[in-house]
């Protein structure tokens, strides 16, 4: 490789380098929007995770066969099982090892740029729906067992 050809490389790495940069504070960029509308949802419907927590209702995600009495589940990595919540009591990300049920903070900006946005946000808004689908499974539970009693009632 001869001089210009070094030199030529050498410009293209600075301007890669450039574009990495510009691209590196756009993703921070967006991280720091996606904690905005997460904090704000999450004191927009603290007082319904408290409902739901004071009543003793697990929490559930729509994505994942999982539960929790903590809080709202935002994440599950089934290969380590680890569950992600929001911790009510204490206002934060924990993970919760679910084989010895350890658990560790995690830091919000940690978990925004590391995890699904999309599934964290989920679970949060599955919150909203939580006693409707309690409502629902109770009357499915009511039906399935309604049509056995039909179904067996005439052998006593």
């Amino acid at each position: 490789m001869n001089q210009k050809n070094i030199d030529e490389a050498i410009r293209d790495l600075e301007g890669d380098y450039i574009e990495i940069e510009r691209l590196r504070a756009k993703i921070s960029e967006n991280i720091k929007e996606q904690i905005k509308i997460f904090s704000s949802y999450v004191e927009k419907i603290l007082p319904i995770m408290n409902f739901i927590q004071q009543k003793g209702y697990y929490f559930r995600h729509p994505d994942f066969n999982v539960r929790s009495i903590r809080g709202p589940i935002l994440g599950y990595i089934a290969e380590t099982n680890l569950l992600y919540v929001y911790d009510i009591e204490e206002r934060r990300i924990k993970e919760i090892n679910m084989y010895n049920k350890e658990d560790k903070v995690i830091w919000i900006d940690d978990f925004i740029e590391k995890h699904d946005f999309d599934a964290a946000m989920k679970g949060l808004l599955h919150v909203v729906d939580r006693q409707k689908e309690i409502i629902n499974n109770f009357q499915e539970n009511i039906t399935k067992r309604g049509n056995l009693i039909k179904k067996y009632k005439d052998l006593v």
